[in-house]
Formats: structure tokens, C-alpha cells, sequence
């Protein structure tokens, strides 16, 4: 296909090349200012005309293309703001963090043309993306899309730091530095000093620091991931340590290049990473200074066995990571799933039963059918937690995705703004957090229903597994928390689930059982897998943990009414947990014949 290039302008214009550019469309949300001051020179750029346009504060756009990788370029200027942090927002791309805290004025100042390109695979033939304020709003001129060749297949693929590509003293080319979320580079820190351990001086001079992440789209399938480093700045252990995950899993833990092998010498570390939706992901994390790297190396494995490591005997080599994933932050936590049976019932009661509703989570996308990824229908509700007296966080949909036969509801620390329908109009969250629910697809009546569920234990949060009435946010209560996996009430002051109900009386008081915890005494319920189960019956309501019976609720006030199921992560009030993210193995709901 040809190259779609759509400009903010409500008419199309051509460029000094004499490219034309489509009319604005495809955008959710947004107005559209034809520059405040038309005769204002706009520097870094021969096309006055095309950064002129503007529209802001849209939330989104779509666009139909071929399944295949494409290049996406955002066409910026900034002449509102004069300062940095006054305008500050990410992009999105295919439910994605694409592009992080864009900040026009900081990257370029005011009045001058800024763009930023990103790679992405699409493979459900339409590009999306999604605007999400930090600061003010996002802000565009154009939007250019270019399809790219598919990804290489069998090819090794060699990047230097370097803003141009580079051959090694053995031959290899190394393509220019492409990829990156935030870090800054260096090409000239010790540049001359001998680096031990290589003959490859040229590969190990360039640094890329401080950097989030790194994305290249490839084809599907299992990779060798090599990160060549030399560290020229620290001078002790300690001074710079950080970790990778691939593919949200993760593949390196505290390196510390001048531990392993002291300052200006070649240390690289070799991991294996399976690709299963088009693009390889690596994120990085800081604990001490900054992540570090000269180059990055990947291999396509064409058989099971494991390609040796290369590199000299100090460099080690991580052997292959357990397929299954391994949340952050406590790499020793790692989740194992078995293989559901193929005609599962519920764990800890007997008799006849037919499946109403199933999802194992095995596919790359959430069923959009049965599932919504924020909180409630409404505008006002969208993105708001649950109780905002508690809770230090709001939902967006960016934090749920589905990989590796799980549903993932993650939480990082990245402030949020929301609506609201009064004064103030808006509340800003400071993590965002990931929720999914059932009730545009799917609520019932009485029954049993199950998950798998897996928690991190890491203080200040407050995952849960609970049901609400339909229809969506119009009532309250009733509520039924079957699993609020916390420390809170537990005699050993370990996490584990605890059980609720919320009702409404005949004088129209709230009223509530209180929570009762549940689990095995002297053992954490986070970190490890468990099933948690709920028997709806009229007048009764009985949870269960790995199959074995809990706390239960009897009485009238059980309600009788459909109601829907709720998976949510989230963060309370004042705490500080690390980012993360819980897992559902499954969701199952089986009422009698």
C-alpha cells in the first residue's frame, strides 16, 4: 500500500515536495486551532503551512490498513505553552505505550517542528491509537503512515547506539540506533580508552542511557537477545544496576556491569525470549543510575537448542526463561500454568453443571464481546476507581492485555487524568491501572464461578475478584467480594483473600457482612497461584480457596438479581507499591442444568 499522510487541516494540503496530505480525519475527539498567530516562523522546517494546523486534546484515531508493520510519524509544533512540563502526553499505538512523555517545548522549545516515529505490527487490519494526557493535552499537525517490509524471518538483526549504522572491526553491521523509548546517548565518554575482553572497540564506544524500553517488529517466533554494554562511567559496584524483561517476562535481573566484570570492559548478557505478537518488547528498570547499552543483537532460533553464548567466559549467559510469565517485580516468583482440563468443573462441589460462561485467555486480545476494559458504560464513570476515598489510582484500557494464556491487569506509576461531571472537573491519579468486567457481555443469576488468579506480594495493593449489579454503575449495592487478596485483619499479617457482601436493606440503609479472610494459616496467598470460587445460591453465598470450602453468607438479603464478574488490579490511597501486574489464568461460571 502507499503511504497515508493525514494533516490536522479540515482541507487537504500539499507540501513544498509537492506531497499531498489528506483532511483531517480519523480522530476521536479533539478541536482544531488554525494556528494562533499565522505569520509566526516556525523553525527546524521548510513547510510552514503543515505545521501551522493543529488539533488538540483528541483522545484517539484509527485508520484501516493491511495487516503488515508500518512507521508512524506525529508531525508536532508547539505554540501555546513556553515552558516544559506545561504540555506533556504518550501515544499508544495497538494498545501499546508507543511514545512516552512527549513534551514539545523541552525536546525543541516553542515554535519549532518536532517529529517522532514509531514502529508498529498491526495484524487485525486497523492501525489505533490512543492520546493519553499527562499535562494539558496532546497536540498534532500531521500523522504519516508508512508500511514497512515484513519483518526478517531467518536474518540477524545488529543495532549500534550509534544515530548512524557502523561495521565492527569482524565485519558485522550494525544498523543505526532505532527503537528507543527516552534515554540520551554518548558516543564520546573514554572513547579512546581500550575496552578488555573485545577486539570490537567501535561496537562497545557509543552508550544509550536511561532508557524505558526498546521495540523492533518481528515475525513470530523465538529469538537469542543479545545486549552488548561496557560501562566507562562507574567506579564500584553498585553505581549503575538494572534489570530487563522481554516480553513481560523477566530475562535479566541487578546487572551491574562493573561488578561482573569492573570499568572498559565488553560485557554482554545473552537471553531467549519467545515472540507471539509481532513485535519484540524489551523494558528496562532502574535501581541504580540508569540502564546502559553499546549495541543489541537479535537471533532467530531456528531449533531447540539453545545457541551458545559467544561472548568471553565472564560475560554469563541466561538460560532459557520458563515460557510461563514471570510478573515484576520479585523475579524468584514465577507463575507455572498447567493446562486446563479439557472438560473442567467447579473445585469443591459436586453434582451436575453446565458451562454458562469460559475464558482461558488463551488468544492475543481481549473478547471485547463479553469484556470491557475500564471501569462502568458511562462518560463520567470512564476510567474512575471504585472508591476514591481508598483507592490511589484510575483504570485505562492500555493496562489489559492478554499473552501467554493470561489476562494481564497491570499498574505503574504514570499519573492519570479523568472527568468528572462537577467541580472539579477533573481528578489527576497518580498510577493507572488495569481493570476488565463482564457486564456488557455477560451476567448471571445464581451458580459457580471460578478463577485462577496470581498477585505479586508487594505492599499497597488491593487486587480483587468480585461481582457487581447490572445494569452497569446504575445501582449500589449489591456487591459480592469473593477474593480481596490483602494482609489487612489476617492474624499472621500475610496476604490473603477476603470475603464480603454488600446489601441494601428494607429502609434502604447499606449494610455489609464484613470481611472475613480465608486461606491457609502461616501462608501468603500472593506469589503463588490459587483458585478462588464462589457457590450463588438463593439465600446463600459460599467462597472457596484451591477447592476447599470458606466463609459463607446466609439470609434473605441475598440478592437474586443478575450480576456481573469484576477483575481489577489497583493501589491504595498514600502507598507506593512497584509497577506490576496480577495474572487470571481463566474465568469460568457454571450454573445447574
Amino acid at each position: 500500500m502507499s503511504p497515508i499522510r493525514i494533516s490536522a487541516a479540515p482541507a487537504a494540503i500539499t507540501d513544498s515536495s509537492g506531497t499531498r496530505w489528506e483532511s483531517r480525519r480519523g480522530f476521536t475527539g479533539g478541536r482544531y486551532a488554525d494556528s494562533y498567530v499565522t505569520g509566526e516562523t516556525i523553525s527546524g522546517t521548510g513547510d510552514q503551512g503543515l505545521y501551522r494546523h493543529e488539533l488538540v486534546a483528541m483522545t484517539g484515531f484509527s485508520q484501516a490498513v493491511p495487516a503488515g508493520n508500518y512507521r508512524v510519524t506525529l508531525k508536532m509544533r508547539e505554540y501555546w505553552w513556553s515552558n516544559a512540563n506545561q504540555r506533556v502526553f504518550h501515544v499508544d499505538a495497538e494498545g501499546r505505550r508507543a511514545l512516552s512523555d512527549i513534551d514539545i517545548v523541552k525536546a525543541v522549545g516553542k515554535h519549532r517542528a518536532y517529529d517522532r516515529s514509531f514502529d508498529v505490527t498491526v495484524n487485525d487490519g486497523r492501525l489505533d491509537l490512543a492520546f493519553r494526557n499527562v499535562t494539558d493535552s496532546a497536540l498534532l499537525s500531521a500523522l504519516e503512515i508508512v508500511p514497512l517490509p515484513s519483518a526478517p524471518a531467518v536474518n540477524e538483526y545488529h543495532m549500534t547506539t550509534r544515530p548512524s549504522a557502523l561495521t565492527g572491526e569482524d565485519g558485522t553491521r550494525y544498523a543505526a540506533r532505532a527503537g528507543f523509548e527516552g534515554g540520551r546517548f554518548n558516543d564520546s565518554y573514554r572513547a579512546g580508552t581500550s575496552i578488555n575482553g573485545t577486539t570490537q572497540n567501535s561496537v562497545y564506544y557509543p552508550e544509550w542511557v536511561f532508557m524505558t524500553a526498546w521495540r523492533r517488529p518481528v515475525t513470530n517466533g523465538t529469538y537469542d537477545v543479545t545486549l552488548k554494554m561496557r560501562e566507562a562511567w562507574a567506579t564500584q559496584a553498585g553505581q549503575r544496576v538494572f534489570s530487563v524483561n522481554a516480553e513481560g517476562q523477566r530475562a535479566l535481573t541487578d546487572v551491574d556491569i562493573f561488578k561482573a566484570v569492573g570499568r572498559d570492559s565488553a560485557y554482554d548478557r545473552t537471553f531467549r525470549v519467545d515472540v507471539k505478537d509481532g513485535r519484540l518488547d524489551l523494558d528496562f528498570s532502574a535501581k541504580a543510575n540508569g540502564a546502559l547499552v553499546s549495541a543489541i543483537s537479535v537471533k532467530p532460533v531456528s531449533s531447540s537448542v539453545v545457541t551458545p553464548n559467544p561472548t568471553p567466559s565472564p560475560n554469563p549467559t541466561t538460560p532459557t526463561p520458563t515460557p510461563t510469565p514471570t510478573p515484576t517485580p520479585t523475579p524468584s516468583q514465577t507463575p507455572t500454568t498447567p493446562p486446563a482440563p479439557s472438560t473442567p468443573l467447579p473445585q469443591g462441589v459436586g453434582g451436575q453443571w453446565k458451562m454458562a460462561m469460559q475464558d482461558e485467555f488463551n488468544g492475543t486480545k481481549l473478547d471485547t464481546a463479553v469484556w470491557t476494559a475500564h471501569r462502568g458504560l458511562e462518560p463520567w464513570t470512564y476510567g474512575h476507581p471504585y472508591n476514591s476515598s481508598l483507592d490511589d489510582y484510575a483504570f485505562d484500557p492500555s493496562r489489559v492485555a492478554v499473552r501467554d494464556g493470561n489476562l494481564r491487569l497491570s499498574w505503574d506509576r504514570t499519573p492519570i487524568t479523568v472527568n468528572n461531571s462537577s467541580a472539579p472537573y477533573t481528578t489527576t491519579y497518580p498510577y493507572t491501572a488495569g481493570v476488565a468486567h463482564t457486564g456488557k457481555g455477560f451476567a448471571f443469576t445464581h451458580g459457580f464461578v471460578e478463577a485462577r488468579i496470581w498477585v505479586p506480594e508487594t505492599p499497597g495493593l488491593w487486587p480483587a475478584f468480585w461481582m457487581l449489579p447490572t445494569p452497569v454503575d446504575k445501582e449500589w449495592p449489591p456487591e459480592i467480594d469473593i477474593a480481596e487478596i490483602i494482609p489487612d485483619d489476617t492474624p499472621d499479617g500475610l496476604y490473603k483473600p477476603h470475603f464480603n457482601y454488600h446489601w441494601k436493606d428494607a429502609a434502604g440503609n447499606n449494610q455489609q457482612a464484613h470481611w472475613k479472610w480465608y486461606g491457609e494459616a502461616g501462608k501468603s496467598a500472593a506469589g503463588t497461584w490459587h483458585t478462588y470460587g464462589l457457590l450463588w445460591e438463593r439465600g446463600k453465598l459460599q467462597v472457596f480457596f484451591d477447592g476447599k470450602p470458606g466463609p459463607s453468607y446466609s439470609g434473605a438479603s441475598v440478592t437474586n438479581n443478575p450480576m456481573y464478574v469484576v477483575l481489577s488490579s489497583g493501589v491504595r490511597k498514600g502507598a507506593k507499591p512497584a509497577n506490576g501486574t496480577m495474572l487470571v489464568d481463566y474465568l469460568r461460571v457454571w450454573q445447574r442444568p
